[in-house]
C-alpha cells in the first residue's frame, strides 16, 4: 500500500537498489512538491504532480508486462474492503494506491468505485501477499514503530482553531504549532488497526523512522538509509536465530 506499490513495482520490473533510488527521486522530486495544493474541498492536493510523476517513472505499463508477479492495495470505499491489484494499468493501481484521503483526490476505478489508499482497509496485506505468492517466507515492515505524537499545543477539551494555528506562522518568533497534523493522524490510525497482524509475518523490519511524516518526501534519501539500517539489523538477528 501507498509508497510500497512504487518500491514493489520497481522491483518487478528488476531494478537494482540504484535505478530504485533514482525512481525516488523523480517521483519526488522532479515535478516540485507533490502537494500542488488547490482549493480543499475533495484533497489538499489536485493530484495532477502526483499523477505526472507516476506516469513518468512507469509509463504505459500493465501489470501483467511487470518481469515479476506483482500487487498492490487500494480500499474501494462502495464495497467496504480492500482491492487486490493484480492486473491492468500499473500506474492508474499505484495512483488508487497512494491515494491518501485528505491529501490526494481518490480514483475512480473502471466500474465506478471511489478508491483511496490500501492503508485505509489494510495496511499490512499478509493475506494478500499469500493468496498470490504463496510464499515460504514472508517479510513485514512497520513503519510506525515508536510514532511519536506532538501534543505541546493540542489542548486537552478537544477545541483547536486552524486560523490560530495558521496565524502563528506569521507572528516573529513564535514556533509553529506542535500538534500532530491530520495526515498523520490519519495514517496512524490505519496503522494502529492493523498492528497486531505484524507478528504474522516471518521477518518484522521496524525502520527507524519515528521522526519522518507521512508526506515528508523530500526526506526520500534520509528514509531511504533509515530503511536500510533497519533491514540490515533485522537480518542480521534473523540470520542468527535460525543458524
Amino acid at each position: 500500500v501507498s509508497i510500497g506499490s512504487s518500491v514493489a513495482a520497481g522491483h518487478a520490473l528488476g531494478w537494482n537498489s540504484r535505478q530504485m533510488v533514482e525512481q525516488g527521486r523523480r517521483l519526488t522530486l522532479d515535478h516540485g512538491s507533490l502537494l500542488d495544493l488547490t482549493l480543499p474541498l475533495l484533497a489538499m492536493a489536485s493530484g495532477r504532480r502526483l499523477r505526472a510523476s507516476i506516469s513518468d517513472g512507469y509509463g504505459k505499463l500493465d501489470i501483467e508486462d511487470l518481469w515479476i508477479e506483482y500487487f498492490c492495495v487500494s480500499s474501494d470505499l462502495n464495497a467496504g474492503r480492500a482491492r487486490i491489484h493484480t492486473s491492468g494499468s500499473l500506474a492508474n493501481a499505484m495512483r488508487a494506491s497512494v491515494a491518501i484521503p485528505g491529501a490526494f483526490p481518490p480514483v475512480k476505478a473502471a466500474d465506478g468505485h471511489v478508491l483511496v489508499d490500501g492503508a485505509m482497509t489494510d495496511n499490512f496485506p499478509l493475506d494478500a501477499m499469500r493468496a498470490v505468492f504463496s510464499p515460504s517466507v514472508v517479510i513485514g515492515s512497520d513503519l510506525k514503530t515508536g510514532f511519536s505524537v506532538p501534543t505541546d499545543d493540542l489542548p486537552s477539551d478537544g477545541i483547536v482553531s486552524g486560523f490560530g494555528i495558521a496565524a502563528r506562522r506569521f507572528v516573529p518568533g513564535r514556533r509553529a504549532a506542535q500538534i500532530p497534523r491530520m495526515i498523520d493522524i490519519l495514517m496512524r490510525s490505519s496503522e494502529i488497526s492493523n498492528s497486531e497482524r505484524h507478528t504474522q509475518a516471518d521477518l518484522l523490519i521496524k525502520p527507524p523512522v519515528e521522526a519522518f511524516g507521512a508526506l515528508d518526501f523530500p526526506r526520500y534519501l534520509e528514509i531511504i538509509e533509515a530503511g536500510y539500517q533497519g533491514a540490515r539489523a533485522a537480518i542480521e538477528s534473523w540470520d542468527r536465530i535460525r543458524s
